[in-house]
């Protein structure tokens, strides 16, 4: 019998094709989570980073507000702006589990920040608005020309700060492109695997268990012939016996009325 057909063979194909399949969707299920991981990363570097670019037009006009109006309101809010847009301008650079910011890996986001300067600009312009807040009252001149700083770097930093997002919302729509070519590999494996099964254990499978029941009612229709004749022939039996009966009792009869007379004869 061919391999094709034997149960053992077709049994170690059938265990082999599923246990293909369950790595495959182990493998995927795993590669899935890593890029959906990914995915929230971007997420929060470009909320935050989003978040950088509000707070740098927020400090610029609350550093315009407080040398004018030396309002103690303003100062605390400014005071506040000024230690969140720092802390995540690092959290952003460094990674912060606590925000669910990766370690900064992303090759266009570390050229913007480092080569093209965008790092330097931040820290210098967070150290201006320090100095407005701590000089406003004492040193007018100086808090002036740290005032006079920022109005001229505020656009830049925007502009560079929106380039940043861009490049995570880019990095975030490429990272989505490559999770569904992800799946769409993966289910073609599957169904290429399940197309395995169903050509080389199903239909052969189905075609043994087919000639197996061909077989079965051959078999039945073969039995039940032989049957019927055996039948027959114990019918011709018994009329050729019930015929031979009676043909030797009739003269079987003669004999021993004869014999009886001849006995009772002097």
């Amino acid at each position: 019998m061919s391999d094709i057909f034997n149960v053992g063979y077709l049994k170690k194909l059938f265990f082999s094709a599923f246990g293909a399949i369950f790595i495959v969707i182990i493998c995927f299920a795993g590669l899935e989570f890593l890029y959906s991981k990914n995915q929230s990363e971007l997420a929060s570097l470009i909320n935050i980073s989003g978040r950088q670019r509000m707070l740098s037009q927020r400090t610029a006009l609350y550093a315009k507000k407080l040398f004018l109006d030396k309002d103690e309101t303003t100062l605390k809010k400014f005071n506040e702006a000024i230690n969140l847009f720092e802390n995540s301008h690092y959290s952003i650079l460094s990674g912060d589990k606590s925000l669910n910011l990766p370690d900064h890996d992303i090759k266009e986001a570390n050229i913007l920040y480092f080569s093209e300067g965008l790092d330097l600009k931040v820290k210098k312009y967070v150290e201006s608005l320090k100095e407005v807040k701590t000089f406003y009252q004492e040193d007018e001149l100086r808090a002036r020309s740290a005032l006079k700083y920022i109005s001229a770097e505020v656009d830049s930093i925007l502009f560079l700060l929106n380039k940043a997002v861009s490049i995570y919302e880019n990095e975030a729509i490429e990272n989505q492109k490559e999770l569904r070519l992800i799946k769409a590999i993966g289910v073609f494996i599957i169904i290429f695997l399940l197309f395995f099964l169903l050509i080389y254990v199903f239909l052969p499978l189905s075609r043994r268990l087919s000639l197996g029941f061909n077989q079965l009612k051959r078999t039945s229709i073969d039995l039940e012939l032989k049957t019927k004749e055996a039948l027959k022939l114990s019918e011709t039996k018994s009329n050729f016996l019930a015929n031979m009966s009676h043909e030797l009792r009739t003269p079987m009869n003669g004999i021993l009325g004869m014999a009886d007379l001849l006995s009772s004869s002097p």
